[in-house]
């Protein structure tokens, strides 16, 4: 695992945190988000961090309320986004970079709501460069190798704080 990824993990998962996933199961590496929440849940099990996970699959938006209510002060997304990188590289993304057209891969997903919703919160989207996003495809090995790398780190930074 990339240190610099894992620190910056520690780093950003201080105070009322929660972790969103996104992502399309259809659509191969699209999937990158929902998969690493996925296997982190399997990971912690029934912890006292398990209701700060979730997947918000194609629908992150309908988590809003949820996140709004738990007060939540920081939120790490999880997400495939094409950005000038190879397949499976990693970059952490502010709000404000997807002003721009940085397209997820699943389409538009407006972090500017995010933003609105929880005022007060920090907002890091993790991404991940995709290979393959063709619907019926399967997840690359690239990508989950780093998915899992992402769950590890993720898993070592909560994990010591619970």
């Amino acid at each position: 695992m990339n240190d610099n990824i894992e620190k910056e993990i520690a780093d950003f998962l201080t105070g009322n945190w929660a972790i969103l996933g996104i992502g399309n199961i259809l659509r191969g590496d699209d999937s990158f988000g929902s998969v690493v929440v996925q296997k982190i849940r399997k990971r912690i099990g029934k912890s006292c961090i398990a209701d700060k996970i979730f997947d918000g699959g194609i629908a992150p938006e309908n988590y809003l309320g949820k996140l709004s209510a738990l007060g939540i002060e920081r939120l790490l997304i999880i997400d495939a986004a094409i950005f000038d990188s190879e397949a499976g590289a990693l970059r952490f993304l502010d709000v404000g970079d997807f002003s721009t057209p940085l397209p997820t891969t699943h389409g538009p997903t407006n972090f500017s709501l995010f933003q609105m919703v929880l005022p007060d919160a920090k907002i890091k989207i993790l991404s991940a460069m995709p290979q393959d996003t063709q619907i019926g495809a399967k997840m690359s090995d690239k990508m989950m190798n780093k998915a899992d790398e992402v769950v590890s780190a993720i898993v070592k930074v909560v994990s010591s704080r619970s």
